[in-house]
């Protein structure tokens, strides 16, 4: 996990490298810090961060900002319900320009990651391509898009560039699905080997994130791209998936692994599920998608909501229960609910209608949009399968118009409902 962390790290050095002037002033100004009294409120900055005021000091406030004192008195508002987005949303965002994010569930949106590309509605309104694309652009200016041994290098830096191409390649990957925009590499452009995994768990994990991408990448062209899918196009992207599967899920049990070990081969596991319910979920927007699909996307749906929540509900993952974050539980959902709107009285509604409940129960008191919009989801397929509702608001009052378009742009943007295979 350090390993990966230091990726994350280089790709956000290089992208506010990209932010900073290119000739800086000979006498450095001040630099404005945050009232250290705040620290509880912006619980995404850590309390020792040296963006805090020692002493005395005081943000610099610039005119026509609103002071940290309102920020500070809308912010507590807000997360008390007594205020909402329609009548301090304005002055929220404001306070987010000046002084940067505040510490609120309610307000923050999930960016793409290396492990899932998860995002919230707010990137998905408006997606940013700048950090990845100047990222991007940087890296193939440097040539890392060329695989480095035919540099004559040492080999430690030939590693070192092997393993810093294929993490951008994984956010632009992510990014895409993501938004439902191409990836900007393709095959074609790169000749760069992946690297020795040398028995490293982390660096397997790192495996297969890459040859789990590059695949979603190939889906992202032939699925969801411009030309119409054929029969046998789908049957080689499964038969490519499974090989993934069979080789990167490991079969050794949890008493065998230490806690790293659990969690990276769980992650692993839930990155395979996901790109097969990627690959698989068209069979709900057209009738002549294989058949086979709907049985194989349900049971990724399935395993990767159960992963994800053993990982919540096992102390000894505590420590990497962060990480899940990036993990989209509510996308493997929201497919489960819309096979049960489409499919009611299925024989499979019944094992599913269990899972979903868990689920739901355990994450609807987040408050996040997400969640909303699912709660909605759900009260549909409750309501197309004559259950009573368990869901604390009706569907009337939620909006009938959910759907899974609402959780996966790639999805919504599926045009070959009508296709002949």
């Amino acid at each position: 996990m350090k390993f990966q962390s230091l990726c994350m790290s280089l790709f956000c050095a290089a992208t506010l490298a990209a932010a900073l002037p290119v000739e800086p002033s000979a006498e450095s100004a001040p630099q404005p810090c945050i009232p250290a009294e705040l620290a509880k409120v912006l619980t995404c900055v850590p309390e020792d961060s040296p963006l805090f005021c020692k002493g005395d000091s005081q943000p610099e406030k610039r005119d026509g900002e609103p002071s940290i004192e309102e920020c500070g008195d809308a912010l507590e508002a807000y997360d008390a319900g007594e205020e909402d987005e329609a009548s301090v949303g304005d002055l929220l965002d404001a306070c987010e320009a000046a002084y940067g994010p505040p510490g609120n569930k309610k307000r923050q949106a999930k960016e793409p990651s290396i492990l899932s590309g998860t995002v919230g509605s707010d990137g998905r309104t408006h997606p940013d391509p700048g950090p990845v694309c100047v990222l991007l652009r940087a890296a193939q200016s440097l040539g890392l898009h060329r695989d480095p041994s035919s540099f004559n290098l040492p080999p430690s830096e030939v590693d070192f560039r092997r393993v810093l191409w294929w993490c951008i390649h994984s956010l632009d990957v992510c990014y895409s699905v993501a938004h439902a925009l191409p990836p900007l590499i393709h095959a074609t452009a790169t000749d760069v080997q992946t690297m020795e995994q040398n028995g490293m768990s982390e660096r397997k994990l790192i495996g297969t994130i890459i040859r789990v991408n590059s695949l979603i990448s190939a889906i992202f062209q032939t699925v969801y791209g411009i030309r119409q899918p054929t029969g046998k196009d789908i049957q080689d992207l499964d038969e490519k998936a499974t090989k993934i599967c069979t080789d990167e899920i490991s079969t050794r049990t949890s008493l065998e692994m230490t806690a790293a070990e659990k969690f990276i081969t769980m992650s692993q596991r839930m990155c395979c599920y996901k790109m097969l319910f990627i690959l698989h979920q068209p069979y709900l927007r057209s009738t002549q998608w294989p058949q086979t699909s709907r049985q194989k996307a349900l049971a990724a749906c399935q395993n990767y909501i159960n992963d994800y929540m053993s990982g919540i509900a096992d102390p000894e993952l505590a420590p990497y229960r962060w990480i899940l974050g990036h993990f989209d539980v509510t996308h493997a959902c929201a497919i489960v609910l819309q096979d049960m709107i489409q499919h009611p009285g299925s024989v499979e509604s019944v094992g599913m209608r269990s899972l979903v409940e868990t689920c739901c129960f355990t994450f609807l008191s987040d408050s996040h949009p997400d969640w909303a919009k699912l709660e909605a989801l759900g009260s549909k397929a409750w309501a197309a399968n004559g259950w009573p509702c368990p869901f604390q608001q009706d569907l009337s009052s939620l909006g009938a118009d959910a759907s899974l378009s609402d959780w996966d742009p790639l999805f919504a943007s599926f045009i070959w409902e009508n296709m002949l295979l």
